[in-house]
């Protein structure tokens, strides 16, 4: 059971305007950001298992690593073209923010 100050919180939260209650649109910007959050953690969850260092980075050889396949077992330069569309300019590995943009871009693609 939730307690009536946690109930509360979310109530007021969900309640933008301010007006003591909570409209169909409240309802359903609520409900997308709950999605959006819930989306998040599953994105963190995949990152994670690609970052095997732990460093908040993915380079080419973890996802390699985590994928549990060599330099041989690929089209290298497929994989490298594939790679460089999740970088931002300059940089030579994926942050989790660009990570989440480019899977957001692809989950939205259904």
């Amino acid at each position: 059971m939730v307690p009536d100050k946690d109930k509360d919180l979310m109530f007021a939260d969900m309640d933008t305007d301010g007006n003591g209650t909570i409209e169909y649109s409240e309802f359903v910007a609520a409900t997308m950001r709950f999605d959006k959050e819930k989306q998040r953690a599953h994105l963190r969850n995949a990152f994670d298992s690609f970052d095997l260092d732990g460093n908040g980075f993915i380079n080419r050889d973890e996802i390699l690593g985590a994928l549990n396949l060599h330099k041989g077992d690929v089209d290298m330069g497929l994989f490298e073209k594939t790679y460089q569309s999740y970088l931002t300019e300059g940089a030579d590995e994926i942050s989790f923010d660009e990570f989440c943009v480019k899977m957001e871009k692809i989950l939205t693609l259904e």
